[in-house]
């Protein structure tokens, strides 16, 4: 094989491979039966005075290299999250705070950035325009960052959200204080991979 159509077929392999990771899709709901009114999902719950704290693993892939570290989530009343990412030395990753309302972090540099758009959509009560069921699947339009909620299983909850950040699933769900609440969270946001494991939850009093 002369180097010319070596360096073809390299190529055509190698952009094979890159579409391919382009177009990776999360994987499919689960379907519930007839269709519930939506103020019975069961996650995410209305902020109000509710406010909360959890502590898990989070990793981010990228392509310089991976990082990895503790993260604390603190859900507050006015459904806003604080998320801050530790080393395991106990050094600040990165520290920051998210809305569901301002989505512009114009002055963040910190690799949690990248993957705000999903923690948003994942752990707050997002405005959605409009809703409906689509074979057993509630689905809801977020015009605002022109995202998509998927709402499935038993019970209803939120299963995954994609947008043009890219997709999260949300799931691992369990029985917390009363409330069920996710433990496992991944996605994808561009060459970004991500996966956080969720080991404590607690309800602030």
């Amino acid at each position: 094989m002369n180097g010319f159509l070596r360096n073809c077929l390299w190529a055509i392999a190698v952009a094979t491979l890159l579409a391919g990771c382009g177009n990776e899709r999360p994987p499919p709901l689960q379907a519930v039966g007839p269709p519930v009114q939506k103020q019975d999902i069961a996650w995410p719950q209305p902020p109000g005075d509710f406010a909360w704290r959890a502590q898990g693993r989070l990793r981010l892939d990228l392509r310089e290299g991976s990082i990895a570290g503790t993260a604390h989530l603190l859900g507050m009343a006015n459904n806003s999250l604080r998320v801050v990412l530790l080393a395991d030395g106990g050094v600040v990753i990165d520290d920051i705070l998210l809305t569901s309302r301002d989505r512009r972090l114009p002055d963040h540099q910190g690799p949690l950035k990248r993957i705000a758009p999903a923690l948003r959509h994942a752990l707050l009560q997002m405005r959605e325009d409009s809703a409906e069921w689509r074979g057993g699947i509630l689905t809801a339009q977020a015009r605002e960052d022109a995202s998509t909620r998927f709402y499935g299983g038993d019970p209803l909850a939120l299963r995954r959200i994609e947008g043009p950040w890219g997709w999260v699933t949300v799931g691992d769900y369990r029985l917390r204080e009363n409330l069920l609440v996710p433990h496992h969270l991944q996605g994808i946001a561009g060459p970004l991979r991500w996966n956080l494991q969720v080991s404590e939850w607690h309800r602030n009093q």
